[in-house]
């Protein structure tokens, strides 16, 4: 069965975790690019990536910092390329 994020993610394999979520390989199924999606799980007592995606709006455009932030309804799925992940 396909997991899709937000309607235009496919998501893939998990590629690594955190203390905040998970990090899942996907890819865009509009425009094909390969993107890495972290995702929390819903029943988190204090969730985080929220604040997570909003520290790196304020850091747009900085060396390393995702390019893209998608929010689904309550849930925000931070999506950036694969390459960012690893510094």
């Amino acid at each position: 069965m396909e997991l899709r994020v937000g309607g235009r993610f496919r998501l893939g394999r998990k590629i690594g975790s955190g203390s905040f979520g998970d990090i899942y390989l996907g890819e865009n199924i509009v425009t094909h690019e390969e993107v890495a999606i972290k995702l929390e799980c819903v029943k988190t007592k204090h969730p985080q990536l929220h604040i997570e995606a909003k520290l790196y709006k304020l850091m747009n455009g900085g060396i390393g910092i995702p390019q893209q932030i998608h929010k689904t309804g309550d849930q925000v799925h931070q999506i950036n390329p694969p390459e960012k992940c690893n510094p």
